[in-house]
């Protein structure tokens, strides 16, 4: 309750809310998922509701334009119906066990995500202006919103349900604390690389069999214009005067806010629009028998810790701690503000929540900061008032201006802005503005590849604006022999080299399997052999694969004759590793401290339950009744 009445998201919310912002389906800006028309139809049906290929499609647009087009359409409209498929399973279950979700829930939790903030306060006109930025309407941002919280609400039961068994803590501890004693040789490619020859007739044919490998994929370079809110900020004239007006006109950014530390009961009552005049009429009769008994002189955080539902704060006597102007719900924060004196009460006070009685504890005023200490600040914040402001009004005179203009050199006289150029990228991206899939996506557009016109205004950042222009288009080509000559004939003498290090190097494995001693093997072969004892996974100076190879090679150490156990891989770079596990030690529970203990404990829970809450979600989709229609054309 205590997170319902503080408008602040924290642990798990918290992480949701980023998910909801960021993550697949909040970021793809879908209106209303599991509904369709009659023309529309229907890409799938779960027990019975729809999900609509308008949804689907809507999805995919969006994935396709930030991957330029990079992407295969038939597969990822799969993926899509079946994840949505998966979420409204979910949905339909746990509506079906009784979680609810209120509007109060909603809007606490949804006031206190940063992008819809002002100075650290929930905007309204920020809010609506974030929600049409990303597809949204109110009412279909709140429905998401919902179904978030909801789902977070049964993963939550699930992690809370979960328990660890002793021996599990007592096996992960063996497992994550082992540590083994190794030796192991490196041999580097490059002692094979030199001695490598290749005929012409060889890279000719190494040429032919792989000539797709050496195609120079379709690439453009682009002229552009970019309108930047920091270079406008730079541009800024300010005085030492225009400092002072400004942090005397904004009193409210350079002032600590006027905070106050309380306490409250919580005694829970019915929404208002409920309509339940009876259970009201009970729980402000209990909020006021218990004010009567503080009034008789008992102790408020007693009475709290037994009286008060908001369970959190219970604990605490009801201490909710520190707290500032727009950080409670309305009511609650007008009661406790307006108390003049510590341990003054307020109350019953009624709020969405039910009734409270609240405690004044403590009082800090505000205080403004003083001008030299805030200087730079104020400086900072009025640049980029002023450049925000400027930088809005031209863009709206970029847009004029990439429309009425056919080239970049108009814009650039009428706007002061200098042509720059990119080098020549791919569809893979390159540098600079190249690697902005928005901008990736118009820079191999037709419209753009054709036109010879300029491109509309694209948004880099809030910040960052710019036009495209073409400056050149290389279609793909097939290099010629001739120019990748040298290449073909550095890749044959690299793959060769690399099987040569692999074939030496398993010759020595085989060698050491038959018992020869890997310092003599090492010696012989003009090798240093290396030994290492005690390493753990997290043994630092030792190289990550070196240390991987090691856990991964098969030793047993409950066996009789206890033999080495050995390991022998290609690293990526092309060097061989041969590898020989002497000795195995397993962690030991009784030798683990309790920090370590409890951190081992979070952390198999952690697993347990995101395993269980998986086998869930699998089990709850395989019982539903999943209809998929046909994909379309």
């Amino acid at each position: 309750m205590l997170q319902i009445i503080r408008n602040k998201t924290q642990g798990f919310f918290a992480w949701m809310i980023i998910l909801i912002i960021a993550g697949v389906f909040a970021a793809w800006g879908i209106n209303d998922y599991f509904f369709v028309d009659g023309a529309d139809g229907a890409a799938a049906k779960v027990d019975g509701e729809k999900i609509s290929w308008r949804t689907v499609d809507t999805i995919y647009e969006r994935v396709n334009r930030e991957q330029a087009g990079q992407v295969d359409e038939r597969q990822l409209k799969e993926q899509i119906r079946l994840a949505l498929a998966q979420r409204l399973a979910l949905l339909l279950a746990t509506k079906a066990q009784g979680f609810r979700v209120s509007d109060e829930q909603v809007a606490t939790v949804f006031m206190q995500i940063p992008a819809f903030q002002v100075e650290g306060k929930f905007s309204k006109e920020q809010y609506l202006d974030a929600l049409a930025r990303n597809g949204y309407t109110d009412a279909s941002f709140r429905q998401e919103l919902s179904q978030d919280i909801l789902l977070g609400q049964l993963q939550q039961g699930i992690i809370q349900s979960n328990l660890n068994f002793p021996n599990e803590l007592n096996r992960a501890v063996e497992l994550l604390d082992q540590k083994r004693d190794f030796g192991y040789m490196m041999i580097p490619v490059q002692k094979y690389t030199s001695t490598i020859t290749v005929s012409p007739e060889e890279i000719k044919n190494y040429y032919e069999g792989h000539k797709s490998t050496f195609v120079l994929p379709e690439q453009v370079a682009l002229d552009y214009v970019e309108l930047s809110e920091k270079d406008l900020m730079k541009q800024v004239k300010l005085t030492e005067t225009d400092l002072k007006v400004y942090y005397d006109t904004h009193p409210a950014l350079y002032s600590t806010p006027e905070k106050v530390k309380a306490r409250h009961i919580l005694i829970p009552a019915p929404r208002v629009q409920e309509g339940n005049p009876e259970q009201d009429a009970k729980a402000k009769a209990k909020a006021e028998e218990i004010l009567a008994k503080i009034n008789k002189g008992e102790d408020f955080a007693e009475l709290a810790k037994t009286e008060s539902s908001d369970s959190l704060s219970a604990k605490q006597g009801g201490d909710l701690g520190w707290f500032a102007r727009g950080e409670m719900v309305p009511e609650f924060e007008q009661a406790v503000f307006d108390l003049k004196k510590p341990l003054e009460i307020a109350g019953p006070i009624r709020t969405p929540y039910g009734y409270h009685l609240i405690q004044l504890l403590e009082r800090k005023l505000s205080e403004k900061r003083p001008f030299n200490d805030v200087k730079n600040l104020v400086d900072e914040q009025f640049r980029q008032e002023k450049a925000q402001v400027q930088f809005a009004e031209l863009n709206e005179q970029l847009t004029q201006s990439a429309y009425e203009n056919t080239n970049l050199q108009g814009i650039s006289e009428g706007l002061g802005l200098k042509i720059k150029t990119t080098d020549l990228f791919s569809k893979q991206g390159g540098k600079g503005i190249a690697s902005n899939p928005t901008v990736l996506a118009a820079a191999f557009n037709e419209d753009l590849l054709m036109s010879g016109k300029n491109s509309e205004v694209i948004k880099i950042d809030e910040g960052t604006a710019v036009v495209l222009h073409l400056n050149k288009h290389q279609e793909a080509k097939q290099q010629e022999l001739a120019e990748v000559e040298k290449q073909v004939q550095a890749r044959l003498a690299k793959e060769r080299a690399i099987a040569k290090t692999k074939e030496t190097g398993e010759q020595l494995i085989e060698q050491l399997k038959a018992g020869d001693k890997g310092s003599e093997l090492a010696k012989k072969h003009a090798l240093e052999w290396i030994a290492k004892s005690k390493v753990s996974r997290g043994t630092e100076g030792i190289d990550r694969q070196i240390i991987s190879l090691a856990f991964q090679a098969p030793y047993d150490d409950a066996t009789s004759d206890k033999k080495p156990a050995l390991r022998g891989s290609v690293l990526p770079n092309g060097d061989y590793i041969a590898l020989v596990v002497t000795k195995v030690t397993q962690g030991d529970i009784d030798e683990v401290d309790d920090a370590t203990r409890n951190a081992y404990k979070q952390s198999l829970s952690e697993i347990n339950s995101q395993l269980e809450y998986g086998l869930y979600t699998s089990s709850i989709l395989s019982n539903a009744k999943v209809v998929f229609s046909e994909m379309q054309q």
